[in-house]
């Protein structure tokens, strides 16, 4: 193998993960933001406030593994408050 083959495996590879890991992180967001809206059950006004704390949590940093069960606690309280 020359030069130039070995650079075009190495940019081919490379861009084929960076793809995969944008296409991970995209459909992670999707169904983050699925969660929310079935959370909010129709309400435009509960879905509006779970999305809000949901792009707190990723600002904050939260683990991932933690947004359905803080969006849960948090759709149970947003349905005490009304």
């Amino acid at each position: 193998m020359d030069t130039t083959s070995i650079v075009i495996i190495i940019i081919a590879t490379l861009a084929a993960i960076i793809f995969k890991y944008v296409l991970y992180k995209k459909i992670c967001r999707w169904m983050d933001n699925d969660l929310a809206k079935g959370l909010a059950e129709g309400n435009a006004e509960k879905h509006s406030f779970l999305q809000q704390q949901l792009d707190q949590m990723r600002l904050d940093k939260v683990n991932r593994k933690e947004y359905p069960a803080r969006l849960n606690e948090l759709a149970d309280q947003y349905d005490q408050q009304q």
